[in-house]
């Protein structure tokens, strides 16, 4: 996979994919019932993938996921020990797209992404954010995240260099020892360059270069008003399984 050099692009593809992920309603599961969360924090299509192996175990787990290599890359920075592979999910019912990123030559962040429109994507975000909530636990913290520009048809977002308004996401977060888990969202605004937006993020901050660990924590902010609670009204939506996990 190849993408023009900018200087956006070390940090395209990192965060959200930090973009969007969700939870869990009554009739079409069971919401009063307590779920256990997974004590394995990859999601079931990703089973066999674990934050610290290697480039070849990823290989071998994902043998469809792609180093993304910039044009006129130089052989010497072919060998960077911090790549990103990136695979297209094929029918997949909750994401299109996977990302890999390698840091010190070890898996330190893993990213889902979708974008789409109209009822039948926020049904789907509802399938992701309600099992996410049954898989990870059912009280994250919940955050805006305010990262500028929208996702692109490969899942990609850059925080800097964007002309793009800021765009308010809805995100939750969830602690599972030393990764970090974040869900981010946005509804359909109706509008072609601003589609909704769906993503999980997992992730070792403890790995991650500044960057990346700048873009995964500091657009994060406080819900504070009734208009930034309503983002989180995907999360009441009924949800027909199956569902994410």
């Amino acid at each position: 996979m190849r993408a023009a050099r900018s200087n956006s692009g070390a940090s395209a593809g990192f965060w959200l994919a930090a973009m969007m992920v969700m939870l869990l309603s009554a009739t079409a599961i069971d919401c009063a019932d307590p779920q256990t969360p997974s004590a394995d924090p990859m999601p079931t299509m990703l089973r066999g993938l674990r934050i610290g192996m290697s480039e070849q175990e990823l290989r071998t787990a994902r043998p469809a996921a792609e180093k993304f290599v910039f044009l006129e890359e130089r052989e010497s920075e072919k060998k960077d020990p911090n790549p990103l592979y990136v695979e297209s999910f094929s029918g997949s019912l909750f994401f299109d797209t996977g990302m890999y990123l390698f840091c010190q030559h070890k898996l330190c962040e893993v990213s889902l992404t979708a974008i789409g429109s109209g009822d039948r994507f926020a049904d789907r975000q509802a399938k992701v954010l309600q099992g996410a909530l049954r898989k990870w636990g059912q009280n994250p913290e919940r955050f805006l995240n305010l990262g500028a520009g929208s996702l692109d048809p490969a899942g990609q977002m850059s925080l800097e260099h964007s002309k793009v308004e800021p765009r308010k996401r809805g995100a939750l977060l969830w602690t599972l020892g030393s990764l970090k888990v974040a869900a981010t969202f946005a509804p359909d605004e109706g509008k072609r360059e601003r589609p909704a937006e769906l993503g999980v993020t997992i992730a070792a901050p403890q790995l991650l270069p500044k960057d990346q660990h700048r873009i995964f924590f500091e657009s994060l902010a406080p819900v504070r008003s009734a208009s930034d609670a309503r983002l989180f009204a995907l999360l009441e939506r009924r949800a027909e399984p199956p569902l994410f996990d």
